[in-house]
């Protein structure tokens, strides 16, 4: 839509901003933009593995054991059903406008819940616990959720500005 001020629609710089364009329309982030919330999918693990890494090396510093352990020690519990989670959204955040990554960024920890709670509750019935997993999802829906929009605000407080 064209406006007095920017008569294709556009703001300076050229970049599309609408946000009801049909999918024809759209247009995809810049680049640098776009990349970000691709790496941003992974700071999850790889944030974890790189204190693993830092502290394996002796070089955490002893007052961010308790965050390094908080860090690791939720991996083993949260690290595959996290794995899906991000290998879908690589495939998802393809060619979708910000507002769309933003809402799918704040709906994530909750679709994680759900994901960590379905492979618990699978795993109980496996080893024939079901009991002692549903509780163990429920700490882990705790967690997902308090996890998963810390990170989403770290992402969202860090993106680059336009």
């Amino acid at each position: 839509m064209a406006s007095p001020e920017h008569p294709e629609g556009t703001k300076a710089g050229g970049r599309n901003t609408h946000l009801n364009k049909g999918p024809r329309e759209r247009h995809t982030l810049p680049m640098t933009r776009a990349t970000y919330y691709k790496v941003s999918i992974w700071i999850p693990l790889a944030l974890p593995l790189a204190v693993a890494a830092v502290a394996t090396a002796g070089l955490l510093p002893t007052a961010l054991y308790p965050v390094g352990q908080f860090l690791i020690g939720g991996l083993p519990y949260y690290g595959l059903p996290y794995l899906a989670l991000a290998i879908w959204a690589s495939f998802w955040i393809k060619n979708k406008d910000e507002s769309d990554i933003v809402i799918m960024a704040f709906r994530a920890p909750i679709l994680m819940a759900g994901i960590f709670t379905a492979c618990a509750m699978a795993v109980g019935v496996i080893v024939g616990q079901p009991g002692v997993f549903a509780a163990m999802s429920l700490l882990g829906i705790i967690a997902s959720l308090l996890a998963g929009y810390a990170y989403v605000c770290l992402v969202m407080l860090a993106r680059p500005r336009v």
